[in-house]
This record gives C-alpha cells, structure tokens and sequence, in this order.
C-alpha cells in the first residue's frame, strides 16, 4: 500500500532510490533538488535562475519577498533549511546549473519523466506527480522531528494547521523511519 497525501504520492526512502535510479543524468540533480529543498515547483524554477539565493555556509535555500509566485502563500519570503545531504544536492545542482546542464522542464514533461522511471523502477505509477517531491520532503522531516513542527512549517512555507492535518502522523515503518534518517540527518541543526 502507498502512502497518499491527498492523492499525491510519499515516497519511501526505497522508492527514492528506485526513481531516481531510473531517471536520467541529468534529471536526478533537478529530483534530489526538489526532494530535498521541499521548494514548490515555481520557487524551484525562480531559484535555478538565482542560485545566488543558496548559502552553502548556513545550509539554507534564502527565497526572496515575491520568490514564490503562489498567490495563496502566506509566508512571502523565507530560509529553506537544508540537511547535510540536502545541502550536497542543492550544492551539485547548482554546480550543474553553471555548466548548464540544468534544463527544468515543464510539470507536464517532469510529470512523464517521473512516471516513466518509476515504471521502469517497476514501481506502480499511483500518486506519482510533480509535488509529490514537496510532499516526502516534509513527511520525512515530520516522521523524525514532529517537536520542531513550527520550524519545518516555515521553511516550507506552509501553516501549521496544514503541517498537523496531513503530515503529523504518516505511517513509515520502523525500517523506513531508520532509512530517512540519513537524508534529514543536520536539518536545521539537528544531529
């Protein structure tokens, strides 16, 4: 059985290996980047246009007042935290974006992408869209630091009552629970 946010895939640790296994060169820096920033998809493509806006030393993601582009955004201007491999992705795709390998596609392109290595992946294709990257990045960061709820919210820009109603209590097993901890590990300076 999937885990499911309002139709929208969470992925597994497992699941993410698989995808982006299957995906190509020069997708998985674009997938390891939204996974791991947990950034909408227009604040994602806003940021590969001002990867100025990534602070390597703070592990952060600094998206600017008018950043986001969601009409419906109730924080406008925010720090995206990073973990320490979250920090290593954003660091390699912006890396990649200088070489110019970085081309981000449209939702209806990455939407193809995403369904057919997840096929390849031999992974049932339910739930698998575009924000379902958004969606796992803070599903894993609730599972592991439900007490530093607030903090996550911000960071993704989301509010609290959105943060308890859909990702307070994801049921990750014990062993997907130990699997996401390498990939949260240092978040907002946790160890």
């Amino acid at each position: 059985m999937h885990l499911l946010v309002s139709d929208t895939r969470v992925l597994t640790p497992g699941e993410y290996e698989s995808i982006r296994s299957e995906l190509s060169p020069d997708h998985r820096p674009i997938f390891d980047g939204l996974i791991f920033s947990g950034m909408r998809a227009t604040e994602f493509d806003r940021f590969l246009e001002h990867t100025e806006w990534y602070d390597s030393a703070r592990s952060c993601i600094h998206i600017p007042k008018g950043g986001s582009l969601k009409v419906k955004a109730r924080v406008r201007a925010r720090p995206v935290l990073l973990s320490t491999f979250g920090n290593r992705a954003i660091r390699d795709l912006v890396d990649s974006v200088k070489r110019g390998k970085i081309n981000f596609s449209s939702r209806q392109s990455w939407r193809v992408n995403l369904t057919r290595a997840a096929q390849k992946a031999g992974l049932d294709t339910e739930g698998i869209v575009p924000k379902m990257t958004r969606k796992t990045c803070v599903s894993w960061l609730m599972a592991l630091y439900p007490e530093d709820c607030m903090r996550i919210s911000f960071s993704m820009g989301h509010d609290l009552r959105t943060m308890q109603e859909h990702y307070l209590n994801m049921p990750f097993s014990l062993q997907e629970t130990n699997d996401i901890k390498p990939y949260v590990q240092g978040w907002g300076n946790h160890s």
